[in-house]
């Protein structure tokens, strides 16, 4: 049996309302990284979204096949990183930043993560995204013979209402929402799933900075639009002073004369910079003025600059 190389994910519509009726399950939104997991002969691979190879990034999901029955498997799911219940985005990219099996290995303790399944691909080596979900949900339950702290698989329920009160309650991200009798189109975008949040994020790239006391004090981010870099504002919240300090010392390197921004050419006390660091930011809305309102940076990317886009975000 051969697996294919790479599967792109399928992924869900972003909505302002969870939706109603009982043609939909529900389950939390992990504000993790989302990777696919093939199993193989006894051999393991992980790609993210992107079909970036993550395979070292993680060696506790080496072990999965001690814990699932059958071969040429494909696991879709979201690899996170739990403080006091709730996913940190922050500690997980710090693990997905990682390249070496060496560095990975000893992050093991100081940072662990849980690989959270929700969706079946292949099994056998043979394709199930035919299948309706909760028919491709019940196979992956039946196949896994034992959870533990890094792999579990993801609760889906019928109350996606009150799943939302809850989340919010908790202060986790939001709910995905997935039509019970879905295929899996790979690498669509489809109205079968939605997501929900309790607040809006989007992928940024940062284009300056301005300066206080000798350190980094806010981090000037936009998106591409047109096939250029739009401004969206300055971001300083979420930064600990270890980042700060890294930053100071970092963006020096990347500095420029003008600016990246198409619609920012001047501003006082700021320094431009060379479009290449990615940002996760999360905000209230975006102005009429095409500003974020309240920006707090979330953590840092491993993704293109050109990935950051202003079609992905929620107004």
């Amino acid at each position: 049996m051969i697996l294919p190389c790479s599967i792109l994910p399928m992924e869900p519509l972003s909505a302002e309302k969870v939706p109603s009726g009982s043609d939909y399950i529900h389950s939390v939104k992990w504000d993790g990284v989302r990777q696919l997991v093939y199993l193989e002969n006894k051999t393991v691979r992980i790609h993210n979204r992107k079909l970036n190879d993550r395979t070292q990034t993680y060696p506790e999901l080496h072990r999965l096949n001690n814990f699932i029955t059958g071969d040429g498997i494909v696991i879709d799911g979201e690899v996170v990183a739990i403080i006091d219940g709730r996913a940190s985005f922050n500690r997980v990219m710090k693990r997905d930043f990682v390249r070496t099996l060496e560095t990975a290995n000893r992050l093991q303790k100081t940072i662990p993560i849980t690989y959270m399944a929700f969706d079946l691909l292949y099994y056998n080596g043979e394709s199930t995204m035919d299948m309706g979900l909760q028919e491709r949900l019940e196979l992956l339950t039946n196949i896994v013979v034992e959870t533990n702290d890094f792999f579990q698989i993801t609760n889906h329920i019928d109350t996606g209402h009150e799943l939302f009160k809850v989340t919010k309650d908790l202060h986790l991200e939001g709910i995905v929402s997935k039509h019970k009798n879905s295929t899996y189109k790979a690498g669509k975008k489809h109205m079968d799933w939605f997501k929900v949040k309790h607040f809006r994020d989007l992928n940024v790239v940062v284009g300056g900075y301005t300066y206080k006391n000798n350190l980094v004090n806010s981090l000037s981010v936009g998106a591409y639009n047109d096939g250029g870099l739009f401004y969206l504002g300055n971001a300083a919240t979420g930064l600990n002073m270890d980042e700060i300090k890294m930053l100071t010392k970092e963006l020096v390197k990347l500095q420029r004369d003008s600016s990246p921004f198409t619609n920012l050419k001047a501003a006082k006390n700021q320094f431009w910079v060379e479009p290449k660091l990615t940002l996760k930011v999360s905000y209230l809305e975006i102005t009429e003025e095409g500003r974020l309102r309240h920006p707090t940076i979330e953590g840092f990317l491993a993704i293109s600059p050109e990935d950051c886009t202003l079609e992905e975000a929620v107004y």
